[in-house]
């Protein structure tokens, strides 16, 4: 016993440290995409009960980009809460490490998962297998827990979900439902007199955890509950229905107190969010390419991590992007993909013919059927939890978004998918092994094993390297926000216990980095609870090689204000400075400014928000309320009530729609798509429209249009403002970029110049695609 612990506990140490190795970059990884939001959202609270209390309902509450109101997950938002109480904002490096921390218990759980499975299925049975047989694959089952798990924990297939901090709590679902599953061995594999064991009840209790995590953490309790009842009915001592019913209760009960609390939720915060139609869901949910998507998913979830030479990482639009290589046949692109490919090809096989092989062997035993089994019930658990899981995804987001980049740009959705196919796998191996009708090992089984030990090993070691370079690749395109962030952090460290300890930061010569499509200073985001703008006790300068130079307010004052006795009254860039959030609703600009408690609405027709023109009175429209929730009602409101306005004329005229609105006449080109009212309320359609007081002259000037904006090689702006995007037509294509990154270039498209970009062959694709990104 002593030395299955020893070796045990020497190959956890070992897994851990290569696990280490591997993301160590990551340390170094800033916050991103999402995280931004809810970092934005907490942007004034630093205490647990602050932060808590305002987001446990995040979803609901949220004001930076609201959405997905569907989702009700206080668990999340309570680890990302405590995460932010207690590491701050600018101390990312600890957010990466509990994220780090994460993965490496679910690597953990999973080999000790793999060992109890190896082990108990031995003890149920000991007598039924030759012991020839018996001596031969232990051997080599033995090596499988280390080496799946290795290879599941460094792989470049799920290391988005382990580097990107907002997404922590998958992870964390993940780690509860591996637990989940190790109680359920000791409920299925093991006998015992009574059934109603400490490893049910911790198992139920994690389940009701993830599913407050995850949603589908509900769907799971549901499959648990019914497994429990037909293995209490069916095992050896059958409990009656009353027992087995009241022993599965408490599972089924699961989704119910999840549903009602979250019922709950939404009527105690009814008024804050916009409900969101089910419709959409239900109709894109039967999309007529629901068998390629599914194809598409099984190559990106199972298939292409089982080849980890077509798993090309590329950080694009602030998302490690996996492609999807086989789906798009991508060839080899250096010799090393060239020589790895045919023995992961080789490695494959061998994964599928053994599992197929044991799949069958399980089903054609004859002294005793396969359901009548206790490792029946725990295979049914993962099969029935994958299926559950894919048609999420599928139903959900797949077809919802059909576009060719939804499973690149969530390419952490493998995680969950390939650890169950790895448990689901191994399990067959052990119980088709174990079966009675296996009197002799075939060769083919022992050689295939070792084949496959083999490109686990190497699979490893391609695994480890590729996921160290995507995480320097990470590592330097992040490293302006991060250096500078350090310098700071290191002042602070140094300086912050002083007495009235607070900072100004200097913009006006080199400012900082802002975070794009919300104009916020990224010092003033990571560092606000220090700031005092008007007296600072500290100035801090930012230079053009990316160093920074703290000086004393009075050595500031001498050195750059020497004709002005007055600090500035701003330090910072009053544009960028007073926002708290600014974010667009149906063709407005919505802001909350940080000096103010009134909440702002300017259509975008008018171009971007700025107080000084607002103060100015250079608005011609605009809107001001006590809140966010006030401001969606008038828009609303207003653009309800022009419905009755609108009328379509003619659908298709020489690629134009003809729109009759309040007494004018419209036309639209057609591949603008979708009429949008909000645009065409809120004069938000670029000079591509025509408008004419009759149907005579819109019709003329349709006619008289000339064909030379279709030229190949013209450049025009084809879409302003969608999403922060800026949409031109060049070249016979459509190309997307941010509207903070001024002028549009195919010389800078060519070189990449731009941080973020999309391209596409319509504008409806391009659309998608900036859609798709979050």
């Amino acid at each position: 016993m002593r030395t299955h612990l020893s070796k045990t506990i020497i190959q956890i140490v070992i897994l851990i440290l290569l696990i280490l190795t591997v993301f160590w970059p990551s340390f170094d990884h800033f916050h991103r995409h999402d995280q931004w939001d809810y970092l934005l959202d907490t942007f004034d609270k630093h205490r647990f009960n602050d932060i808590f209390s305002s987001t446990y309902s995040y979803n609901r509450t949220r004001l930076v980009a609201p959405g997905d109101i569907d989702l009700y997950r206080p668990v999340l938002f309570l680890l990302l809460g405590l995460q932010k109480s207690l590491f701050g904002v600018e101390h990312y490096a600890f957010w990466q490490g509990t994220s780090l921390l994460l993965h490496c218990l679910t690597a953990c759980f999973l080999f000790l998962l793999l060992q109890r499975l190896l082990r108990l299925c031995y003890e149920l049975d000991k007598n039924s297998v030759n012991k020839n047989h018996r001596q031969k694959t232990l051997r080599l089952l033995h090596f499988y827990p280390f080496f799946c798990s290795l290879f599941f924990a460094i792989s470049p297939a799920i290391q988005e979900l382990v580097i990107w901090t907002h997404l922590g709590g998958y992870i964390l679902f993940t780690t509860l439902f591996v637990g989940f599953l190790y109680c359920l061995c000791s409920v299925f594999l093991i006998e015992r007199e009574r059934y109603y064991s400490l490893d049910l009840y911790i198992a139920w209790f994690l389940l009701l955890v993830m599913s407050f995590l995850y949603e589908l953490g509900q769907i799971i309790a549901a499959i648990a509950g019914f497994t429990i009842f037909f293995f209490l009915r069916n095992c050896e001592r059958k409990y009656s229905y009353r027992a087995s019913f009241f022993s599965a209760i408490p599972f089924f009960a699961i989704p119910l107190i999840y549903q009602i609390s979250n019922r709950i939720d939404l009527i105690l915060h009814l008024g804050q969010y916009n409900p969101e139609s089910r419709e959409g869901f239900l109709i894109h949910a039967t999309h007529p390419n629901t068998i390629h998507h599914t194809i598409r998913w099984i190559n990106f979830t199972i298939i292409q991590p089982l080849i980890p030479s077509t798993l090309h990482g590329l950080f694009h639009g602030n998302r490690l992007e996996i492609q999807e290589s086989i789906s798009n046949l991508v060839p080899p692109s250096n010799w090393i993909e060239f020589l790895c490919s045919p023995i992961f090809i080789v490695g494959l096989g061998c994964w599928i013919f053994l599992t197929f092989n044991a799949l069958r062997k399980v089903l054609i035993t004859t002294d005793k059927p396969f359901w009548k089994t206790p490792s029946f019930y725990i295979v049914t658990i993962i099969f029935l939890t994958f299926s559950a899981y894919s048609s999420v995804i599928l139903l959900g987001r797949l077809n919802a978004r059909p576009g060719p980049h939804m499973l690149t740009t969530n390419s952490y959705y493998p995680y969950f998918a390939f650890l169950l196919f790895i448990i689901f796998s191994f399990l067959l191996w052990l119980i088709a092994y174990r079966q009675n009708t296996i009197k002799e090992t075939k060769w083919i089984d022992i050689n295939l094993s070792l084949v496959l030990i083999f490109t686990l090993l190497i699979g490893s070691i391609y695994n480890g390297f590729s996921t160290y370079n995507n995480n320097l690749t990470i590592q330097e395109a992040l490293k302006e926000s991060t250096t500078i962030v350090k310098q700071i952090n290191s002042f602070i460290n140094k300086h912050g216990s002083e007495d009235d300890f607070d900072l100004a930061f200097d913009n006006y010569r080199n400012e900082s980095p802002v975070l794009e499509s919300y104009r916020v200073p990224l010092t003033s985001m990571l560092y606000n609870q220090y700031e005092d703008v008007n007296d600072p006790k500290y100035v801090v300068v930012f230079e053009k090689n990316g160093k920074l130079d703290f000086y004393p307010q009075k050595d500031y004052r001498e050195k750059f204000l020497v004709f002005d006795k007055q600090l500035f009254p701003n330090l910072v860039r009053p544009d960028s400075f007073h926002y708290y959030f600014y974010y667009q609703y149906r063709g407005w600009n919505i802001v909350l400014l940080r000096s103010s408690d009134r909440v702002y609405g300017i259509p975008q027709g008018e171009g971007p928000f700025s107080i000084e023109r607002f103060e100015q009175g250079e608005y011609s429209r605009f809107l001001i309320e006590d809140s966010v929730k006030e401001i969606i009602k008038i828009i609303d409101d207003r653009i309800d009530e022009s419905n009755s306005n609108v009328k379509l004329v003619s659908e298709s005229y020489r690629g134009f729609k003809l729109i009759r609105f309040n007494n004018h006449f419209y036309g639209i080109p057609e591949e603008e798509g979708p009429l949008s009212l909000e645009k065409l309320q809120e004069g938000d359609y670029d000079d591509r429209i025509l408008l004419e007081d009759s149907i005579g002259a819109i019709l003329r000037r349709i006619d008289n249009r000339s064909d030379e904006s279709n030229d190949i090689g013209m450049v025009k702006l084809a879409l302003e403002g969608y999403k922060g995007f800026n949409i031109i037509q060049a070249d016979g294509r459509f190309y997307a970029i941010l509207q903070s990154e001024g002028a549009f270039s195919l010389e800078r498209i060519q070189k990449k110049d731009y941080s973020l970009f999309f391209i596409g062959n319509s504008i409806e694709e391009v659309k998608k695609a900036i859609e798709e990104r979050k």
